[in-house]
């Protein structure tokens, strides 16, 4: 492309890898879909990047000359080039090695040898995250520079305060991380934060997309204590969450006050991240425990609906028995009179019980809506 992330043509892939098989492959299978350049060295590859800008790099880790990792070092180093994103190749990635990647400044990496697809797929995921940071960085400065106007705050401690007090208005874990890189963005620092909650990972990074590599490194890191520092990076780890810093200053002292800062820091954000977490379980208790009762009061409405039928069938039936005696055992008027009054007496008494319990019935029945009404919220 004539620039890199423009829709004008099509996208840019520039492979760099020392075997002439291995760069036929590539061009085999991405060269419907890009227009692909080839470079057979790291040397090559610092050449071409002078008069062909790729939207997209391809990088073979072991090569003759300078390898793969410390020509993406260099390319990160370039001002013009550092945004441009790189998927390593290599027959080997241990851990250690995709640590290495990820240190260099690589976005990915894929082991050889690899499907064709998987390779594509790659690629395309890759492009996309790219395009996204792309359209977010704009969005990004601008909504920092007005954060930081209505933050108020010059010093260190007053954007640890401001950020402890605003953790207390967040509800999500997304909105605990944007008000994190709002205050790492005060100190100049560019962070990603993995949080580990609610039986789930959330990954997040202050520039909108996080690319796989940078996700692995913070899943490895995890195990490497409270800070963790390669090159200009750390990792601040914490039990439900773990922030890694891209890039901390060279200078020892500012670097272990910043350090301290994010201790802190972190320690809010471990906090709210609890609290976030128990409001979420104490969410599901009440939940369930509605749902509970609600069950219960479904059959108690049930049960008394049966019971009043029934009582309105005996009623029925003790009707039909007491004309049949009237009838069998001849009685004279009085008695008949008096046997009546009796009978309407108890009629009545029932009826009053029967029509109270239907006002009980409707107070149930609403009494299920309402929780209804609750449970589904």
């Amino acid at each position: 492309m004539s620039e890199r992330g423009s829709s004008v043509s099509r996208y840019k892939i520039l492979s760099v890898d020392d075997a002439p098989d291995n760069q036929f492959i590539v061009e085999e299978i991405l060269e419907d879909l890009y227009e692909v350049g080839l470079v057979y060295s790291g040397e090559e590859c610092l050449e071409k990047l002078k008069t062909f800008l790729p939207d997209m790099i391809l990088m073979d880790v072991s090569m003759p000359g300078i390898t793969g990792y410390e020509t993406c070092q260099r390319i990160r180093e370039t001002p013009a080039l550092q945004d441009i994103p790189i998927l390593f190749l290599s027959a080997h990635m241990t851990p250690e090695d995709k640590l290495k990647g990820y240190q260099a400044g690589g976005n990915d990496y894929i082991t050889k040898p690899y499907d064709h697809e998987e390779l594509i797929v790659k690629i395309k995921t890759i492009l996309a995250l790219s395009q996204k940071q792309i359209g977010l960085q704009a969005q990004l400065l601008e909504s920092h520079s007005a954060a930081m106007s209505a933050m108020g705050y010059s010093s260190h401690l007053g954007v640890v305060v401001h950020f402890l007090e605003e953790t207390f208005s967040c509800m999500t874990f997304e909105d605990l991380a944007q008000r994190l890189f709002q205050s790492t963005q005060s100190f100049g620092l560019s962070c990603s934060v993995q949080i580990h909650a609610l039986e789930g990972v959330v990954d997040m990074t202050d520039c909108g997309a996080i690319y796989p590599l940078e996700q692995n490194v913070l899943t490895q890191g995890r195990n490497r204590g409270k800070f963790f520092e390669f090159g200009q990076k750390l990792i601040i780890n914490h039990v439900h969450v773990s922030m890694l810093v891209k890039n901390m200053p060279l200078d020892p002292d500012k670097r272990v006050e910043l350090k301290d800062i994010l201790g802190v820091i972190i320690n809010g954000l471990e906090a709210r991240i609890k609290s976030i977490v128990s409001e979420a379980h104490l969410q599901t208790h009440q939940k369930a425990a509605l749902q509970e009762i609600k069950g219960m009061m479904k059959n108690i409405d049930a049960q008394f609906r049966e019971i009043s039928q029934k009582v309105v069938t005996i009623v029925e039936d003790v009707m039909l028995e007491i004309n049949t005696c009237v009838v069998s055992y001849d009685l004279d008027e009085s008695q008949e009179a008096q046997l009546s009054t009796l009978t309407a007496k108890c009629i009545e008494k029932i009826n009053e019980n029967f029509f109270t319990g239907l006002r009980l019935e409707s107070e149930v029945s609403q009494l299920v809506e309402r929780l209804n009404q609750v449970v589904d919220k």
